[in-house]
Formats: structure tokens, C-alpha cells, sequence
């Protein structure tokens, strides 16, 4: 699987000074920031690669499906190491104050083992934070580590209750001991409680409880592995549906190969932008749809061409909800086009000189930003069309004032000329 449509997107709106971005760059050191790419610094971009780092939030959803096994002893090093991540937070005086699963992010080292549908060791190499409520919202003030220590508890709780295990009953009991503190001290507690844990009840070498635990699916594994790898395929199929907007909306009056590169490289980015919040529906389904397929009895026969057809036909309705968002997408761009030529001459009727044009990149461009504006935290495939309503008229304004500008800075000039 090869290409943008293999990273999740997160975005974020930007209102904190730059010394409160700073503190939280230095400390996160997130490889997958973008930047303060778009125009007025007002977004802040995490390019994230599903092969290398995967979200709590994803990772508790393939547990829950089956499509990912991993051995109970990882789920407590995963929460310890989140905790650590937490204390050097609160050691450096920050609190994330919107600490979801969807917001932490578990990076393996390259040499690891990968989470899959059968166990293996796994070597953690980083965790990462994503969307601070600082950053977009300095002055609320709901900011501070109450709240952080309020809600590890209730992912911790969340992700233990994924296994029916009566060790983890105990150490739920121990962890409700926590005070929710406005303090470092409730994570560096919680980091010792799993520390006696640790000691007490895991093979850290092998990754799994000591006793009682029926985790050995070693006759298994050949078979999960031949498996896996026919969904892979699968997989990878399904993930070759992309947008397809109309090839010549980039053509017209094209003269300079490099020009329409740049061009088709802004296209290239919305197109993508836009894929990135539908494909992990389609990822999802397919776990779900095969999660309960993975149990032992139907490894046994495989996955067939049959199977995944079937999986098709089920999420067919979503496709095409898919594919009529990209279409009315396309609708969008070709209004803006024509909006442009509409408000020029609207603009400029009266008068007999020429002002400097937007280009089509540029234009493009400004829609992937005012598209980041108004999809965040929206459900697109239900919301779509209001989207693209915003940016139309975003984008419509803009060029308003852009032609506005224009004329009074040409008139100046000829002004300027006279004297």
C-alpha cells in the first residue's frame, strides 16, 4: 500500500502564541508535523503514517474486532507507556486538557514487530500527543491536569475492560485509589502502581502474564499469518479507491509545463486531504467485518474471494457516499473557476485596465485551507454538502476582496503615473 492514502491527517486550528506551540514542540519532538503550512499561520498539520504510528482510539477498535491480538502483558506496558509520557507533560508544566484516544499515538521502533492479527513481541518507541487544547483554545479554563488525570483513568478503565481478566480487576481497584490532583503526583502514582504490577504479574521478556493466561496460539500463528497476509491483499485493493476529479480542470490555457505541476501538485493535496477522512471508515469496516473471522475455528479454511465480495456488497452504500462527495467536490472547484470569472468582470467592468489574476494552484490552494476550516471535527460523509457550501462562499469572498485590492492599488498607480 503505497501513498497518501496510507496517513491519517490531524489538524488543528492555531490561537496560542507561539511560546506556548514552542513549549509543546520541544516536548512532544513529533516527527510528523507538517507545520504552520497555510496562509495567516492559522492551522497547525500532523501527517501521520499508518505503518509507523497507530491511535489508541484505531488500535482499541482492532482489538475489540479481532483483526489485531496483542498479549495482555502489552496492554499494560502500552498504558505505562502513556503514563510516562504524562508525567514529563506535567514536569514541564503543560496539560493537554482533550486527552482522548483518538488524540495519543503509539509509535514501534522500525525493527519491531508490527501489531497484527496474531501475538508477537513489540518494541514501543515513542508516544505522542496530539491536539492540545491550548493550542486552539488558550483562555479556556478547563486547562489543567485535573482533567488529564480525569480522563487517563477512564481510557485506562477502557482499554483493561477489553479483557476479561481478574488481575486487571485488581489493578482497576488500585487505580480508583488515584486523587484527581491539579499535580504531577496522580500519573507518577499510577506509574508505580503498574510498576508493582509489572513485578508482580508480567514476563516482560515474553510480554505476558505470569500465570493463568491462556495466550499460547502458537499452533496457530502459521496459519494467522497465511491469513493475514491474503487480507492484506484485500486490503490493499480496497484502498486503490481514490478520487478521480476531472482530468482538464487544471488544462485550460496551460502553457508552462512547471506551472501545471505546481498546479496538479496543489490538487494532488485537497484530493488526498479529502481521501484521508473516508478511508478509515473503509479500514474499519474491514476489521469488523473480518475481526470475528480470525478466531481459530475459520482459520482453518482461510480467507476466500468469496468472503471479501460479500464484505463489498456491505459497504457498497458507503462507497457510493464516497464517491458522491468526491463528485460534488469537483462541482465546487469548477464553481470557483467560474465564480473568479464571474467577480472579475463584475470588478472590473468599468474600467480599461488589467489587474494580476489568481492561478488555478493558488485557487486550489485556498481551498484546501478553507476546506481544513470548516471539516474540522465534522462527520463528512453526513455534512458534505454544507462543507463544500462554506467554502464556496469563503473562497467567493475572498476573491471579492482580492479584486478589490487589485483595482485600488492599480488606480494608485496610475494615479501615482499622472503626478
Amino acid at each position: 500500500m503505497k501513498g497518501w492514502q496510507n496517513y491519517k491527517f490531524v489538524c488543528q486550528r492555531v490561537k496560542c502564541d507561539d511560546r506556548q506551540l514552542e513549549q509543546i514542540k520541544n516536548l512532544e519532538n513529533n516527527p510528523y508535523l507538517v507545520g504552520k503550512k497555510l496562509e495567516d499561520n492559522e492551522f497547525i498539520l500532523y501527517k501521520i503514517p499508518y505503518n509507523e504510528c497507530i491511535s489508541l482510539n484505531d488500535l482499541m477498535d482492532a482489538i475489540k474486532s479481532n483483526y489485531v491480538v496483542i498479549y495482555k502483558g502489552q496492554v499494560i506496558l502500552i498504558i505505562q507507556a502513556i503514563i510516562q509520557h504524562l508525567i514529563k507533560m506535567g514536569e514541564k508544566k503543560l496539560c493537554h486538557s482533550q486527552l482522548n484516544t483518538n488524540n495519543i499515538f503509539i509509535q514501534l521502533k522500525p525493527e519491531s514487530n508490527k501489531f497484527t492479527t496474531y501475538q508477537q513481541l513489540i518494541q514501543i518507541d515513542n508516544i505522542y500527543f496530539v491536539q492540545y487544547l491550548i493550542v486552539s483554545d488558550p483562555c479556556n479554563p478547563n486547562i489543567e491536569l485535573t482533567n488529564d488525570v480525569k480522563e487517563i483513568l477512564k481510557i485506562i478503565y477502557q482499554f483493561l475492560e477489553l479483557y476479561q481478566d481478574n488481575s486487571f480487576t485488581k489493578i482497576i481497584e488500585e487505580i480508583k485509589k488515584v486523587k484527581k490532583i491539579n499535580d504531577v503526583k496522580p500519573f507518577k502514582q499510577l506509574n508505580d502502581i503498574l510498576d508493582k504490577f509489572i513485578t508482580e504479574y508480567i514476563d516482560i521478556k515474553n510480554q505476558i502474564m505470569k500465570v493463568n493466561e491462556i495466550e499460547n496460539y502458537n499452533k496457530f500463528n502459521k496459519q494467522r499469518y497465511l491469513c493475514e497476509k491474503e487480507l492484506l491483499v484485500y486490503l490493499e485493493e480496497l484502498l486503490k479507491h481514490k478520487i478521480k476529479f476531472d482530468e482538464n480542470i487544471l488544462d485550460e490555457n496551460q502553457n508552462q509545463k512547471q506551472e501545471q505541476i505546481e498546479n496538479l501538485k496543489a490538487l494532488e493535496l485537497l484530493k488526498y486531504y479529502i481521501l484521508s477522512h473516508f478511508q478509515p471508515n473503509f479500514v474499519k469496516q474491514f476489521q469488523n467485518f473480518y475481526g470475528d473471522k480470525l478466531q481459530n475455528t475459520y482459520l482453518i479454511s482461510g480467507i476466500t474471494k468469496q468472503s471479501y465480495n460479500e464484505f463489498l456488497t456491505s459497504i457498497e452504500p458507503d462507497r457510493m457516499k464516497a464517491n458522491a462527495s468526491f463528485e460534488i467536490f469537483e462541482k465546487v472547484i469548477h464553481n470557483c473557476f467560474s465564480s473568479l470569472t464571474q467577480i472579475k468582470y463584475e470588478k472590473l467592468k468599468d474600467y480599461k485596465f488589467e489587474v494580476e489574476d489568481l492561478s488555478k494552484g493558488e485557487i486550489i490552494e485556498l481551498l484546501y485551507k478553507f476546506y481544513i476550516k470548516y471539516s474540522l471535527g465534522c462527520d463528512l460523509a453526513k455534512q458534505f454538502e454544507e462543507v463544500n457550501s462554506k467554502v464556496l462562499l469563503d473562497i467567493q469572498q475572498y476573491f471579492q476582496e482580492h479584486y478589490e485590492m487589485e483595482t485600488a492599488l492599480k488606480i494608485l498607480e496610475l494615479i501615482r503615473d499622472l503626478i
